[in-house]
C-alpha cells in the first residue's frame, strides 16, 4: 500500500488525476442507468439507487474531512 501511495505522490499534476478518474468512470454510468430504471416506471428502485451513490460519496468524502474540522 505505501508503494501506491509513493508512486501516486510522485507522478505529475495531470497524471495524479488518474486514480481520480477511474472511480469516476465507473460511477457516472450507474447514475444513467438508475436514471433509465426511474424512467421506465420503477421509480423506487431508481430512487433507491440513486440514494445508494449519493451516501457512498458522502461516506466517502467525509473521511478526508475530518481533521480539518473546527468546532466553534
Amino acid at each position: 500500500m505505501m508503494g501506491l501511495k509513493r508512486t501516486i505522490k510522485n507522478l505529475g499534476p495531470y497524471p495524479s488525476l488518474l486514480p481520480l478518474a477511474v472511480p469516476t468512470a465507473t460511477v457516472e454510468p450507474l447514475k444513467l442507468v438508475a436514471l433509465a430504471v426511474a424512467g421506465e416506471g420503477h421509480w423506487i428502485t431508481g430512487t433507491a439507487m440513486i440514494l445508494a451513490w449519493t451516501s457512498s460519496a458522502c461516506v466517502s468524502s467525509n473521511g478526508s474531512s475530518s481533521s480539518s474540522s473546527q468546532s466553534f
